[in-house]
């Protein structure tokens, strides 16, 4: 029977995840072009460095990530996955992503009012711990809530799940100022709750309540006079609802941001002839690159890298349906979360529909962390619909012996 099924996995092709390794090197390409001809000016002009010493790290950070995919697509890999479903490897990941955020307070590096990495001692390489933390939640929830299935049916096991995610959010938000992130794992806590639970009612409350808080929010910042000494927070969420208070402030990048944008037209001035990236734009490798799509590409550009990513969520959300197991479908369902709200707040902030928190954008702002952990995130899922396309190819194969051996 091994052989048999070694035989059968060596035939299947899996559509899915083919199509989802494919949109996510066309993402990784598209990256790299737009930090090619974003960074260029930071690196020679601001930073004294050769003109893609940007680019050349991130290849690296990718070609390291293609290293981790291929490992994870091994039985080995496999295996790793399932070991997870054990509470205490993953437990003890989580605890390890967390002390991640703790050395922040130690060795962390500040920059922009904000501490989001650290710098390995005697290295060059940047951690960014949040982006660990991310990862680690979606297996602890997988498992946590695959181990107990009826926990996540109660209202008071709902609220010690999303308490988890809640608490490491704040962790994440009050060690690293990383106000972004903390709405993306806390997200990542919804998504994979609302999942794993078919209570209605339970939803609809957490959405409506969640609506009427941020109105409330909303409606109590706009009532405040425009100052100067507000904290940083108060500032950014003011300079988004009154932006022409802001221009020379908190608001700046932003609406240079809407510039580039703006005169990016339907076609774009062509890759590298973008003029907002020349000291007009802060973080335009990091953060704020979309803006660069949108001058340099246009509103074609833009679009068609939103249907890329529309088209990597659409798989990965097909993917999650396809899987039977609980714990899998769990882990499959917070990737697609994680991607698809980091993509949508990024885009959301660079277009000013919601206040500048600094994020990036998946596979294609520049940050090796990032996308090392992005990248392990789809080939966990890859490896994952390739077990799905290789245990529906065995049930067939068994029904159709079955059938011989019924008319023989």
């Amino acid at each position: 029977m091994g052989k048999n099924k070694e035989k059968i996995q060596r035939k299947t092709i899996d559509t899915l995840g083919v199509m989802l390794f494919l949109i996510m090197l066309g993402l990784l390409v598209w990256g790299l072009i737009m930090i090619a001809s974003s960074s260029a000016y930071t690196s020679v002009i601001r930073e004294d460095r050769p003109m893609y010493s940007y680019i050349r790290k991130q290849a690296l950070a990718e070609m390291m990530g293609l290293v981790l995919v291929a490992i994870i697509m091994t039985p080995w890999g496999g295996f790793v996955i399932s070991l997870f479903r054990r509470s205490f490897p993953r437990w003890v990941l989580l605890i390890l992503a967390v002390a991640s955020v703790f050395l922040l307070l130690f060795i962390g590096n500040a920059e922009g009012g904000a501490t989001r990495w650290f710098t390995i001692p005697h290295t060059s390489i940047n951690v960014q711990p949040a982006e660990i933390v991310k990862a680690s939640l979606i297996l602890v929830l997988a498992g946590e809530i695959s181990s107990y299935t009826g926990l996540n049916r109660l209202w008071a096991g709902y609220a010690v799940l999303f308490g988890l995610a809640a608490a490491l959010a704040a962790i994440v938000y009050e060690i690293s100022d990383n106000l972004s992130s903390a709405m993306i794992i806390a997200g990542i806590g919804f998504v994979m709750l609302f999942v794993s639970t078919k209570d209605i009612k339970l939803h609809f409350g957490m959405v409506i309540a969640g609506l009427i808080i941020a109105s409330l929010f909303v409606q109590h910042m706009r009532k405040l006079p425009p100052s100067a000494e507000y904290d940083f927070r108060t500032q950014r969420v003011l300079a988004w609802l009154h932006p022409e208070n802001y221009m020379d402030g908190t608001g700046y990048q932003t609406m240079q941001a809407l510039y580039a944008i703006g005169s990016g037209g339907v076609l774009g001035k062509g890759i590298g002839q973008g003029i907002q990236k020349l000291g007009k734009v802060p973080e335009v490798h990091n953060d704020m690159i979309f803006s660069v799509v949108c001058e340099e590409t246009g509103l074609l550009g833009a679009a068609g890298l939103i249907v890329l990513f529309g088209a990597m969520v659409l798989c990965i959300g097909m993917i999650a349906l396809k899987t039977h197991d609980i714990y899998k479908k769990l882990v499959v369902s917070g990737v697609m979360a994680h991607i698809a709200i980091q993509v949508m707040l990024n885009i959301m902030v660079v277009t000013a529909i919601t206040p500048n928190t600094g994020v990036g954008l998946p596979f294609i702002s520049y940050g090796g962390s990032a996308v090392l952990v992005l990248m392990a995130e789809v080939g966990i899922v890859m490896r994952i619909s390739w077990e799905n396309a290789c245990t529906i190819v065995e049930f067939k194969d068994r029904k159709a012996k079955k059938s011989e051996t019924d008319r023989t």
